[in-house]
């Protein structure tokens, strides 16, 4: 793989054939025409035109996979004294990768413990696990076990 600048390669284009032109040099390098013309008539190419083919920030790959932190920001972000459904928290966290989410919580049980809590806050249902800080979560366990 070839990770010389584009104006590198356009440089090196331009003397390997010199009768070629501007367009011609640009579909082989892989640019725009305009920067294989402002280096033929010797100017630096501006900052930023370096190629980032086939690079990826690792940033990305984070929000992406990283779930656990994903949660924990979602978590940050909800006003004290409020609790979030998990159904909403999963998407915030995880967007529709729901399998990702549910083995996330399932591998860090014992963290999210003191973050979760099954309520039934309506009658004849099953209950749903709500989200919130710990604090919350402990006073909502209490007022449950009341």
């Amino acid at each position: 793989m070839n990770y010389a600048t584009k104006e590198e390669r356009i440089e090196r284009c331009i003397k390997r054939h010199p009768d070629w032109d501007a367009p011609r040099i640009a579909n082989s390098v892989g640019c725009s025409i305009f920067l294989v013309r402002a280096r033929m008539i010797g100017e630096t190419l501006p900052k930023g035109t370096e190629s980032k083919t086939g690079l990826i920030s690792l940033g990305k790959v984070k929000d992406r996979y990283d779930i656990k932190t994903a949660i924990l920001k979602a978590l940050a972000a909800i006003p004290r004294e409020q609790l979030v459904v998990e159904a909403d928290l999963c998407q915030r966290a995880a967007g529709t990768d729901r399998n990702r989410f549910r083995r996330t919580v399932e591998n860090n049980n014992e963290e999210f413990k003191v973050l979760r809590i099954k309520l039934r806050l309506e009658d004849g249902s099953e209950g749903k696990w709500y989200w919130g800080h710990p604090d919350d979560v402990a006073e909502a366990r209490r007022l449950r076990e009341i």
